[in-house]
């Protein structure tokens, strides 16, 4: 038997509700339920045995990257998702004593350190990191070039067996590091590679996995450093530099069957890589000669990784609230004007959704279609300072995008709209709501975001209708239709629910309690 600790499960629910459960997909509202729940959830999860565990159905989707085509995310099952965070938590310890200390600056991507409440990375470590490491090596006199290089669709083509080895060189029992295996090969179909992009957890799985390539280059006196597939190699010159990327290909090759990208690997000289390179969303900020708002908005709402936490913060007396709004805005634009930065879009509106600020709504409306790659921050921040005075402006902005834009029918435009349609009601109205979801090819999408829209609007003809024929809908929506039911009066809930209620599914019986709980 190979069973998860209740100590583990516990923290992987505290982790999921504090952080989300990816930082691509809106977080389901069976987290409430199994939050309500979270005694006998972490009861029933201790008793399976991981040794043949099969994973449950999961979303995935195509999403936008910054200049073409599209990347493949994953939202895992509820369950899925808290047993796969619990076996990180429980790995974490081993994997980080595998990898190259953080002293050294090599691998600067999610170090770990977890906490009681939930924490799973470490603070002060990230793209910062990464960054500064970088500057550092560059201000090196005796450096001459740098290698830069990715790994080509990295998660996509993790192998499941080598994954496997890696945890058990971490220090992760033999029978563990199996079964890890298997979980990921049931999440892939049978298909030998690949690890879920989205999930907090997989970024675990993915340092165990590059740790030997840490520690290949440093036996071979190559200068690096990384962030997650991302490499940096430093070179006392340029015949060092070409030795250096042959020997890291024919690594990666060799050992993972992992090969780089083309077009993004290349030779530099030191002064190129510093005009080229080393351009960080913090020296943006240091340009706006703000020095005392950044110094203050840094502090507190700075982030390193994409699952850090967002709490709402107070701007203090002596700051001027105008000066926050004039940074917050000058940096927004300069992230979305002509070929769009990613990281410092989500940097400035995570930020400014701490500080619950709407100083960016009349630019974020202005360029939704260029901001697609960060689509998922544009609505979160939208729902967040929605109010009275601007809910019909965002709202007749958004139904406007979701009928006429070219990317309309896009499964991530579709689920986040109707997200914020399900969130924020004053929006649109519920013809218009419902006319979206009529218009949603994607079934799963469309039946479970038409339950959330159906509770938000109170429509209780729809929740009739489908009371039912609720079985033959996906587990997704099977949940959200259940959901729903609580905008029926109590008596006609709680007898309907005595179905979903003892249908054999876990999370179904918890979403149904749930569900019964309501006033």
């Amino acid at each position: 038997m190979d069973n998860l600790r209740s100590d583990s499960l516990g923290w992987a629910i505290s982790h999921i509700l504090r952080f989300g459960d990816t930082d691509v997909f809106p977080v389901p509202f069976e987290y409430l339920a199994i939050k309500a729940f979270q005694t006998n959830v972490v009861k029933d999860l201790s008793g399976i045995d991981l040794n043949g565990y099969r994973t449950r159905s999961f979303t995935r989707q195509l999403i936008p990257k910054a200049k073409c085509g599209f990347r493949t995310v994953t939202q895992l099952d509820p369950i899925d998702t808290i047993i796969l965070n619990a076996v990180a938590y429980e790995s974490a310890g081993a994997i980080e004593s595998f990898r190259a200390p953080k002293e050294q600056h090599v691998a600067c991507s999610y170090r770990f350190d977890p906490q009681p409440d939930g924490v799973l990375f470490a603070s002060g470590f990230g793209w910062n990191d990464f960054h500064a490491a970088s500057k550092e090596h560059a201000a090196n006199e005796e450096i001459t070039h740098v290698v830069c290089a990715d790994i080509a669709d990295f998660y996509n083509q993790v192998y499941h067996h080598r994954l496997e080895n890696a945890l058990e060189s971490s220090g992760i029992p033999a029978q563990r590091a199996k079964h890890v295996e298997k979980i990921l090969l049931s999440l892939t179909s049978n298909n030998s590679r690949g690890i879920p992009i989205g999930p907090s957890c997989s970024a675990v799985f993915a340092e165990a996995t590059l740790a030997d390539v840490d520690a290949f280059l440093q036996r071979k006196r190559i200068i690096h450093t990384r962030y997650v597939d991302d490499f940096r190699i430093f070179t006392t010159s340029h015949r060092d530099a070409i030795r250096a990327l042959h020997d890291l290909t024919e690594y990666l090759h060799g050992t993972h069957r992992l090969s780089l990208q083309g077009l993004k690997t290349k030779i530099l000289t030191v002064s190129d890589f510093i005009d080229d390179e080393l351009y960080d969303p913090t020296e943006a900020e240091e340009a706006a000669k703000q020095q005392k708002i950044i110094d203050f908005v840094l502090d507190i709402t700075g982030y390193s990784h994409p699952f850090d936490e967002l709490e709402t913060i107070e701007i203090p007396p002596e700051v001027e609230i105008s000066n926050v709004a004039s940074v917050l805005t000058s940096l927004y634009q300069e992230a979305t004007s002509g070929e769009l930065r990613p990281g410092l879009a989500k940097h400035v509106l995570r930020r400014a959704m701490a500080l619950r600020s709407r100083v960016l709504v009349p630019y974020i409306l202005l360029t939704l279609e260029q901001s697609l790659p960060i689509f998922p921050d544009v609505i979160n921040y939208l729902v967040r300072v929605t109010n009275e005075k601007n809910a019909e402006n965002i709202g007749h902005v958004l139904t406007e995008f979701i009928s006429a834009s070219d990317y309309r029918d896009l499964p991530l435009v579709r689920s986040w709209c109707l997200h914020a349609f399900a969130s924020r009601p004053a929006l649109c109205t519920k013809e218009s709501a419902f006319k979206v979801v009529e218009d949603t090819i994607d079934q799963s999408v469309s039946g479970r975001y038409g339950a959330l829209i159906a509770r938000a609007y109170g429509s209780i003809d729809w929740v009739r209708e489908r009371k039912e024929t609720w079985a033959n809908t996906p587990p997704c929506v099977q949940r959200a239709i259940v959901w729903a039911s609580t905008i029926l009066s109590s008596d006609e809930r709680n007898s309907w629910l005595r179905g979903p209620e003892n249908a054999g599914d876990l999370l179904l019986q918890i979403v149904s309690k749930y569900a019964k709980s309501q006033p």
